[in-house]
């Protein structure tokens, strides 16, 4: 919830700093407009991809030091790898735990995927998978603006107003996640982390009956502009994974926010959300 007086404060100093681009009243009705959107994106933590400041670090953190010490390995999943940042702060975490467990990581994009190999030394506790998740088996091509790139995706996608440009491209493997776990036996998943530009919805989809929660504890998404290419909405989320058992938060900079759907959320601005099993709320 946003707190009036803090919106207020927060557009003041903005609108300091602006004072001196007035010019007329269409540029000040833009430039009022500019620090309104500003402070709706400070408040409520979107349009912040920094791991370190947007509260993911101190969710995964709080998540890591809830877990007790247990014979049974931990089994967590880590969806659109990238650089493999998410497991690497997973594999640092764990290491006060001293309890087994086991990353699986799935990072289809040539570049993306040797760079983890190479950087990511704790070869123990993790399996890296070559293969992007979808609905179905299939063979697509996943455009990027550069090697490496996090905006990597299976949807061309029109930003040119970042002057960014999805313009290579390479072809890769795509699994349904539910055999993905039958073929390795899998009981359970503590936590699954999903990043996949816009794609999350087919990937739950590939989930089959797995996606429940008995089955998985946590499940953390994004949901941005790529939700714009791919048609898909945050209501998608909240309907498919609220009638499979999760409670639906929002990540803030210092709490999780209980989130529950309303259109006016459907701004496509960059946010992550918890979905928790309601067995464990």
């Amino acid at each position: 919830m946003i707190n009036l007086k803090d919106l207020g404060l927060v557009c003041i100093s903005l609108l300091k700093n602006e004072m001196a681009k007035i010019k007329n009243r269409s540029s000040l009705k833009r430039i009022l407009l500019g620090i309104l959107n500003k402070a709706h994106d400070k408040l409520s933590n979107s349009n912040n991809a920094d791991i370190t400041t947007n509260g993911e670090r101190r969710f995964i953190k709080e998540y890591i030091d809830s877990l007790k010490k247990t014979d049974t390995p931990y089994t967590f999943f880590d969806i659109g790898a990238n650089k493999g940042e998410y497991t690497s702060l997973l594999i640092e975490l764990m290491r006060s735990k001293h309890s087994e467990y086991l990353v699986h990581m799935f990072e289809p994009v040539e570049n993306s995927y040797e760079n983890i190999l190479k950087n990511i030394q704790d070869k123990k506790h993790f399996v890296l998978n070559k293969v992007g998740v979808s609905d179905r088996a299939d063979v697509l091509n996943i455009y990027y603006n550069k090697s490496g790139s996090p905006l990597a995706s299976l949807y061309q996608r029109d930003i040119k107003e970042y002057n960014i440009s999805l313009n290579q491209h390479e072809k890769i493997n795509l699994i349904r996640l539910d055999t993905y776990i039958q073929e390795r036996n899998i009981v359970h998943i503590h936590l699954l982390k999903i990043d996949v530009e816009g794609h999350e919805i087919a990937a739950f989809n590939g989930l089959g009956d797995f996606l429940n929660a008995e089955f998985i504890d946590v499940i953390q998404f994004e949901y941005g502009g790529a939700n714009i290419d791919s048609r898909t909405y945050l209501k998608d989320f909240f309907m498919l994974l609220e009638t499979r058992g999760f409670q639906l938060f929002k990540i803030q900079k210092n709490s999780l926010e209980p989130s529950s759907y309303r259109a006016i959320m459907e701004n496509f601005k960059h946010s992550n959300f918890i979905a928790i099993s309601k067995r464990m709320v």
